[in-house]
């Protein structure tokens, strides 16, 4: 993540971005892919299991109106 404070311009993920903007998310293949990776090389995989858990539920609540 970069700060351009002088131009004011902030980047971030745009995963982050839509959130922010109760927008409809596209990194949810990201998250699954990167599970599956992790899993075929029988690593821990709680975190990624977090984010994918995350971001379905966000997917839930902005589909149900409650964001």
């Amino acid at each position: 993540m970069r700060c351009e404070t002088d131009a004011h311009v902030l980047e971030v993920p745009s995963i982050l971005r839509d959130r922010e903007r109760k927008a409809s998310i596209e990194g949810e293949h990201i998250v699954e892919y990167m599970l599956s990776r992790v899993r075929a090389h029988g690593l821990d995989d709680t975190v990624h299991r977090l984010c994918g858990i995350n971001l379905q539920t966000y997917k839930v609540r902005r589909a149900a109106g409650r964001l």
